[in-house]
């Protein structure tokens, strides 16, 4: 009778460490993939935009302008040799804000060995005849993939991290087509403009969008076409990313002075190189490509 309750015991004790395991080994994993947050690189390619975004193992670009400029001491990494750096082989999903080439020019390298889910931009891909446009559609075609043009308001998400569509096609300009994106993790928000103007913001107000944000990439690449007075005032960003080169006529002095009235604090890759920001949803800590700390 006494074998019983001992063999009762045995599977009982079994299964309880069974269990601490599972949950050890649950945990350990959730530890491993679990947040791993969201961060920002604001590569440094001269007078064009290129921005890589990733968030728990998600990557997405956002523009991949011009890549091989030497400016104020700071070398542009050549954007596909950066990617190589940080490991990144494969992409969720390629935004093209609008279809000038110092915003697309490098696609047609950095795809070509990459695989990637889905490309988003605004409409009028198809009437673009350039050299960089025709290599970029031609590598689309290849990879049996098209420009998707999405819908207003459309969210698409990237790990823990959701991408949100303020505007396109809001002009009939290329600058004032920009897809407008708006960049959510957690209680952080990164703002990307494009090179959309004035006309491009009062539609993006009048429609209603909360455009409140930490980060502003800042449009057209710090000319008074953009960022105007009313537009600023409703962000309120903390920081202001310009991608600019040296020696040019951008940014114009107005634009620093709207965003310094805003408390903006301006920070240019001519002058600190690529700008990588690091959010944990709540707070952000500002790099450079260096390691030394911009915030």
């Amino acid at each position: 009778m006494n074998r019983v309750p001992q063999k009762i015991i045995r599977v009982c004790l079994s299964f309880i460490v069974l269990v601490c395991i599972c949950l050890t080994l649950t945990g350990c994993r959730n530890e491993s993939t679990g947040d791993a947050g969201l961060k920002v690189h604001f590569i440094s390619v001269g007078q064009a935009d290129a921005a890589l975004i990733e968030c728990d193992g998600h990557y997405a670009m956002i523009d991949c302008g011009n890549d091989s400029v030497v400016e104020n001491g700071f070398k542009s990494y050549s954007i596909d040799m950066y990617l190589q750096q940080e490991k990144v082989d494969q992409f969720d999903y390629i935004f093209c804000s609008h279809y000038d080439d110092d915003h697309y020019d490098g696609f047609a390298d950095i795809l070509e060995n990459r695989k990637f889910k889905a490309v988003y931009g605004p409409s009028g891909a198809e009437k673009v005849d350039t050299h960089s446009m025709n290599r970029f559609m031609n590598l689309l075609r290849s990879k049996k993939k098209k420009i998707k043009t999405p819908s207003l308001g459309t969210t698409i998400n990237l790990g823990g991290a959701e991408i949100t569509v303020l505007a396109l096609d809001a002009g009939s300009s290329k600058n004032d087509s920009s897809l407008v994106l708006m960049v959510s993790y957690k209680n952080n928000k990164f703002l990307f403009m494009g090179d959309a103007e004035k006309k491009t913001e009062r539609t993006i107000l009048e429609n209603g969008f909360d455009i409140s944000c930490d980060v502003i990439k800042v449009a057209h690449h710090g000319s008074s076409t953009s960022s105007s007075s009313e537009f600023l005032f409703k962000a309120k960003p903390k920081y202001a990313i310009m991608s600019v080169a040296a020696g040019r006529d951008l940014p114009e002095g107005i634009v620093i002075e709207n965003f310094e009235s805003v408390d903006a604090r301006v920070l240019r890759t001519d002058e600190e190189g690529t700008i990588i920001c690091e959010s944990d949803g709540k707070n952000i800590s500002i790099t450079n490509a260096a390691g030394e700390k911009l915030n």
